[in-house]
């Protein structure tokens, strides 16, 4: 064990800017060289990109897991003060979070939303004004620190506490600063729009970054088969969708949620695709759709069954 009285020094010197818990985990990563980091698990923003080339999305596989963006968030009617907001439901969280302001304002007013709805009205808007809304998903959750307690290290703690017993008033104040309980955010779903006029003039319908026209007269294409033949590699095989222009493959950890683009296939006569670097052992969930695009208009069909795989 180091020599107490450099431990203490240590100890004392970051007593004052961190909180009971931080100090602790501080204290152990001096002692075990443990390198221990937290994440606030916020995410904000879209991803703006379109279509990837054909083949893997290599750094999809890092956010699989995560919170899924509100899709198909439009407002569905547009009034002088007051919008009615929709969007298809994201599984697996605990509600959503609105947020709305004038285009020229800077603060923005939030409304909370209940996972089981998908629908919202917003009242006492301008006339004639130009807002921006956005929408995401989150989890509600505390963190359970007990579970992060270093067992090993058990002698030394007891050690730290007869000394942080001296300090308590800093200890309370410093825990009160304890961001609990947290939140995991998915990304934004975003939109403009205006406000009708005093005579009821201007556009009654809008939509977000994040809406996707359907495809009429196509059908959905079905995964037919996945196969893991080789280590860290999954192939998939469907039939060809002769009304289609392309595919895209998505793929997750999770049945109902987490799905990342991994793959665009942008010849309706592909109708095999191999996914590489997968790690062995792993099950994995993967779900393929159809899209046509005509005079520049893309649109798409509904999402497959779902399939899944354990990786070779």
């Amino acid at each position: 064990m180091r020599d107490k009285k450099r431990f203490l020094t240590v100890l004392l010197s970051i007593m004052c800017m961190l909180s009971l818990i931080l100090t602790s985990f501080s204290i152990t990563a001096v002692s075990s060289a443990d390198d221990i980091s937290g994440d606030d698990g916020t995410v904000e923003g879209t991803d703006d990109e379109d279509d990837e080339e054909d083949g893997d999305d290599e750094d999809a596989d890092d956010d699989f897991g995560g919170i899924d963006t509100v899709m198909n968030f439009v407002a569905s009617k547009i009034g002088k003060k007051a919008v009615t907001l929709k969007w298809d439901k994201v599984s697996d969280i605990d509600g959503y979070t609105v947020e709305y302001k004038a285009a020229s304002a800077s603060k923005w007013s939030d409304k909370d939303v209940a996972a089981a709805k998908n629908s919202v009205k917003i009242t006492g808007l301008k006339i004639g004004t130009r807002y921006n809304f956005r929408i995401r998903a989150y989890i509600h959750y505390e963190e359970d620190l007990d579970d992060e307690e270093d067992e090993e290290d058990e002698e030394e703690e007891e050690f730290i506490d007869d000394i942080i017993e001296e300090d308590e008033e800093d200890e309370e104040e410093d825990e009160g600063e304890e961001d609990f309980p947290e939140y995991e955010y998915g990304e934004y779903s975003k939109m403009t729009l205006t406000t009708l006029k005093k005579d009821g003039s201007g556009v009654k319908k809008a939509v977000s970054n994040t809406y996707e026209k359907k495809a009429t007269g196509v059908k959905t294409s079905k995964l037919s088969s996945l196969k893991s033949t080789k280590k860290g590699t999954v192939e998939l095989s469907w039939k060809k969708n002769a009304k289609a222009t392309g595919y895209e493959i998505y793929m997750s950890n999770k049945k109902s949620s987490g799905y990342k683009k991994v793959a665009t296939i942008k010849n309706n006569n592909t109708v095999k695709h191999i996914k590489k670097k997968l790690k062995s052992g792993e099950k994995f969930f993967f779900k393929i759709r159809a899209y046509v695009v005509k005079k520049k208009v893309k649109t798409f069909t509904k999402y497959s069954a779902v399939k899944s795989i354990t990786v070779k």
